[in-house]
C-alpha cells in the first residue's frame, strides 16, 4: 500500500475542512449554556474597517446650556461649549489552535474516519474558544495592565464601592473593578468620577441576595431608569424605538431558577403541568439569561445590558480567522490550524446599563 506524503495529508485536511459535514459522534461541553457568546460574539457584533490601536467613538456628554427665555431686541452673547468626548478601547487578540499528525491522517484516510478526526479536533478547539469567550466576555481584565483579555460586561456594569449599601439605587456606578480588586473610573479613557462626565455612570444598587418583592421592584426601577427615550426630533445613536427588545438581564442560574419559582407560583391554569413556565423567562419587555459563569461570584451581580450600545467590535477580516493547515515548527509530521481574532468590547452609552449586587468585598471575583 502506498504511503501518504505530508503534502497529501495537508491537502486532505484542507479539503475536509472546506467540506466538513455533521459528524455522527456525541459531544460534551463544560457549560450547559453560552449566553454571553450568544449576545456578544454572535450576530450582535459589528466590524470596524480600521484603527491602528483600537476603536474610537465620539460621544456627546452634555448640553450647551444656551436655551433661555428672551424679549424683542434683547442682546445675546454667544460662546461655543465643548460637549464632546472620545471613547477609546484598544484592540485585544485571541488565538487557539488544533493539530493533527500525518500518521493519524494515514490511519484514518477513509472518508468517514478523516471527517471524524478533523471535526473532533476542530470542535475541541472551538469549545475552548467558546469557554474562553463565555468567561472573558463577562469578566473584567485581570488588572489595569492586562492587554490580553477584553473588558467584559462586568467592566461595563460598574458596582458601588466596597461595603457600600444602597437599595434605592442611582447613577452611581463609577468605578470598574479589575480582578485583582483595584478599580478605575476611566470609561473608554474618560474619567467618569469628574462631575462633567457624570453621564458615563451606570445605574447601581445593592440587593439582599433573594428573589423577593423588593428585588422585583429594584429590577423594575432599574429597567425603567436606563430605558432612555429621547425627544421626538432626536435619537439615541445605536438604539431605536425598540431598544428594550435589545436589552438583556444577565443573572446566575440560582437567581433564574428562583425567579421561575416565583412565576410558576402564580394562579395560571397549569393543565397538569407543575412547571408550565420554564427556561429563560422574560421580565416585562426584557429578555433574561441564566449565566453559568455568574454562579460563583460572591457579590451576586445582576446585570442589565443594552446590547444596542454595548457591543463586540471586530477588526474587519480579523474575526475568527481560521488558517489553512501548515506544518508545525520543528515538527515535520505535524499539521497545525490556528484561529485568531482582533476585537474589543465597547460600551458607547454606559448609562444604558445597570447592575444590582450584594454589598461587595474589595475583591469580588
Amino acid at each position: 500500500m502506498n504511503g501518504i506524503t505530508s503534502a497529501q495529508a495537508l491537502d486532505l485536511v484542507a479539503t475536509t475542512l472546506n467540506n466538513i459535514p455533521r459528524g455522527s459522534f456525541t459531544q460534551t461541553f463544560a457549560l450547559n449554556s453560552y449566553p454571553v457568546c450568544e449576545l456578544l460574539f454572535g450576530g450582535g457584533r459589528i466590524t470596524a474597517d480600521s484603527g491602528s490601536r483600537g476603536r474610537e467613538k465620539r460621544i456627546r456628554l452634555a448640553e450647551n446650556e444656551s436655551a433661555r427665555g428672551t424679549r424683542m431686541y434683547a442682546t445675546q452673547s454667544y460662546a461655543q461649549v465643548d460637549t464632546m468626548g472620545t471613547l477609546f478601547e484598544p484592540w485585544v487578540m485571541h488565538e487557539a489552535h488544533y493539530i493533527i499528525d500525518k500518521s493519524e491522517v494515514a490511519r484514518n484516510r477513509g472518508a468517514a474516519q478523516i471527517v471524524d478526526l478533523v471535526q473532533t479536533r476542530r470542535d475541541a478547539c472551538y469549545e475552548s474558544i467558546a469557554n474562553y469567550f463565555e468567561n472573558r466576555g463577562l469578566l473584567p481584565p485581570d488588572n489595569a495592565a492586562d492587554d490580553l483579555n477584553p473588558k467584559g460586561l462586568l467592566f461595563h456594569c460598574r458596582p458601588l464601592a466596597a461595603g457600600q449599601v444602597d437599595p434605592v439605587g442611582g447613577f452611581n456606578g463609577i468605578n470598574a473593578v479589575f480582578r485583582d480588586g483595584l478599580t478605575t473610573s476611566l470609561v473608554g479613557g474618560i474619567d467618569a468620577s469628574i462631575p462633567a462626565n457624570s453621564r458615563l455612570r451606570n445605574w447601581a444598587a445593592t440587593h439582599n441576595g433573594a428573589i423577593d418583592p423588593q428585588l422585583i421592584r429594584q429590577l423594575r426601577t432599574a429597567v425603567n431608569r436606563v430605558g432612555w427615550r429621547p425627544p421626538k426630533n432626536m435619537k439615541l445613536t445605536g438604539g431605536d424605538t425598540t431598544q428594550r427588545q435589545q436589552f438583556a438581564i444577565l443573572w446566575s442560574q440560582p437567581f433564574a431558577e428562583a425567579y421561575a419559582d416565583m412565576v410558576n407560583a402564580g394562579p395560571d391554569d397549569r393543565n397538569g403541568n407543575a412547571s408550565p413556565f420554564f427556561g429563560d423567562l422574560p421580565f416585562g419587555p426584557v429578555t433574561t439569561y441564566a449565566v453559568p459563569a455568574l454562579d460563583s461570584l460572591a457579590y451576586q451581580p445582576i446585570c442589565g445590558v443594552n446590547m444596542a450600545f454595548t457591543k463586540l467590535v471586530a477588526l474587519r477580516g480579523e474575526w475568527m480567522l481560521e488558517d489553512e493547515p501548515v506544518r508545525g515548527d520543528g515538527q515535520r509530521r505535524v499539521m497545525k490550524m490556528g484561529v485568531d481574532s482582533q476585537y474589543c468590547i465597547m460600551s458607547e452609552n454606559p448609562r444604558a446599563n445597570f447592575i444590582l449586587h450584594a454589598p461587595r468585598a474589595t475583591v469580588p471575583f
